[in-house]
């Protein structure tokens, strides 16, 4: 604890030099800073892009036995949307019931 007693013993006079040797805030050198928009551009937009090129699309096909009452599948069942309106539909052991949630298979590409 000797340190913490010699630092607010020396506290004063550190604040003292703090005081003294403040400077005015330094400018900034012209040109120094980066033009954010000419470098960055519409940055989602090229990251989305780059991203396009890297993933492949693999097709998943939606299983309806398990589909929330709340959701209507495509008739092809590569799609789902939220309807809100509880649709009838069988009652299955599989389905979800609390959560609007629906399996899907993934489906090997047709090449």
């Amino acid at each position: 604890m000797i340190n913490g007693v010699f630092v607010l013993q020396k506290f004063p006079v550190s604040m003292e030099r703090v005081q003294i040797s403040s400077q005015p805030d330094p400018q900034t050198p012209s040109g120094a800073l980066i033009h954010v928009s000419h470098y960055l551009g519409n940055l989602p937009f090229r990251v989305w892009k780059k991203m396009q090129d890297i993933i492949q699309n693999t097709p998943v096909m939606l299983d309806p036995n398990t589909a929330h009452r709340d959701l209507v599948l495509s008739d092809d069942l590569t799609s789902v949307r939220n309807n809100e309106n509880n649709q009838p539909v069988p009652d299955n052991p599989e389905r979800f019931n609390w959560y609007p949630c629906v399996l899907g298979n993934v489906t090997p590409a047709i090449i």
